[in-house]
C-alpha cells in the first residue's frame, strides 16, 4: 500500500462472534498467508471456522533489497523535472505580468491621481449636502424641546 503501483481498493469490514473487526471481502491474500491459514485451521481442529486476523503482520522472512524497475526510474526522473518545469512557467508568468502592471503605471500616472481627486470632490460635495441638511432641520428639532 502506497507504493508506486498501488491505487485504492474497497475493502469490507465486519464483526465476528467475539466482536473483533473482521475484513470480509477487498484483499488479495498471498499464498504463503493462505498456506499460514490452512495449517493454523488444522490446529484448531475442523470444527472451528477460522476467521482471518487482520491486525499488523510481520514478515517471516527478510526481503531482498528492492530494485527500481525502469518505470519507477523513469518517475523518479520525471516528476521533479516536470515540476521545475511548471516552476519556471509560473515564474515567468508572474513576471510577464509584473511587467504589464509597471507599462501600465508609467504610462498613466495621472489616471490613478485623478480618479483620487475625483473622489475626494465627490466626497467634499457629499459633506457640504449633509451638512446644510442638518442645519435645515436644526431649527424644526429645537421647538420640540423648548
Amino acid at each position: 500500500m502506497g507504493g508506486a503501483g498501488s491505487r485504492g481498493r474497497s475493502v469490507s469490514f465486519g464483526r465476528d462472534e467475539e466482536e473483533r473487526i473482521r475484513v470480509l471481502r477487498g484483499v488479495r491474500l498471498s499464498e504463503d498467508v493462505v498456506n499460514r491459514m490452512k495449517e493454523s485451521s488444522s490446529v484448531w481442529g475442523e470444527s472451528k471456522p477460522h476467521v482471518m486476523d487482520t491486525g499488523p503482520q510481520r514478515p517471516t522472512r527478510e526481503k531482498s533489497p528492492h530494485t527500481p524497475s525502469r518505470t519507477e526510474i523513469f518517475l523518479i526522473e520525471f516528476f521533479p523535472r516536470r515540476f521545475e518545469r511548471e516552476q519556471a512557467m509560473v515564474q515567468e508568468e508572474l513576471e510577464r505580468l509584473a511587467r504589464l502592471e509597471r507599462r501600465a503605471t508609467s504610462e498613466n500616472p495621472n489616471l490613478a491621481l485623478l480618479r483620487e481627486q475625483a473622489m475626494t470632490d465627490q466626497e467634499r460635495q457629499r459633506t457640504k449636502q449633509l451638512v446644510s441638511e442638518i442645519q435645515g432641520h436644526t431649527p424644526r428639532a429645537n421647538c420640540f424641546y423648548w
